[in-house]
């Protein structure tokens, strides 16, 4: 009760009020304005691995709700084969999302999924996950993890939690969806998240140029 009574309280609770009024809208705001960065300019190629774009539909682009974004397969000099998919977003929250849905809601099986970490350089390990996908005649694995300015998080939870609070402090709150997917071939899996962390290794140097 005397906290209640205290008029520094009572200031301090009309302050946090004011800044939420001002700032919440910021949050769910539907921007309209373009991008000013272009996916599109991520390279072609990337040390040995060269790339072939693969068609997005219009429908796929709508329920994106962007067309920022590509889908390529990156192939290296041993004819090892990798799909890149990156969504990516200056001012839409609700662009990048977990990617189980669409392949579950696609008739594929999720078997496994677990935190996994890609060292590289002297920095700490990325997290991300990793995820082996049961298709109708093969299987696949993928790794995928969120950009949000300078963050990254595996979590679709911790990326919109980071998108709130950037967007409160008015700080860079650009969001992304990186997606790595290989084939496993004869059962070997090894083999395949070998392929898939060489490829990652290989990325994580220039993503923050290309999704600032």
């Amino acid at each position: 009760m005397l906290m209640k009574n205290n008029p520094a309280f009572t200031l301090i609770l009309v302050l946090m009020a004011a800044a939420v009024f001002i700032s919440w809208p910021l949050y769910f705001k539907n921007y309209a304005a373009p991008d000013t960065v272009s996916v599109h300019e991520f390279p072609m190629t990337v040390g040995e691995w060269t790339a072939e774009e693969i068609p997005i539909s219009d429908n796929d682009y709508a329920i994106l709700e962007t067309r920022n974004a590509f889908a390529r397969m990156y192939t290296n000099a041993n004819g090892g084969q990798v799909m890149l998919y990156i969504i990516y977003s200056q001012r839409n929250r609700r662009v990048a999302h977990p990617p189980e849905i669409c392949y579950s809601g696609g008739g594929s099986t999720i078997t496994k999924k677990y935190p996994y970490g890609i060292a590289y350089g002297a920095a700490d390990p990325l997290i991300i996950n990793k995820v082996t996908i049961d298709e109708t005649h093969y299987q696949q694995i993928m790794y995928y993890w969120f950009k949000i300015g300078d963050s990254y998080t595996p979590s679709y939870w911790r990326q919109q939690i980071l998108i709130a609070l950037k967007t409160l402090t008015r700080r860079p709150s650009s969001s992304a969806m990186i997606r790595i997917t290989s084939i496993v071939q004869n059962n070997d899996e090894e083999t395949a998240a070998k392929l898939m962390d060489s490829f990652a290794r290989a990325i994580m140097p220039i993503l923050p140029k290309y999704l600032p």
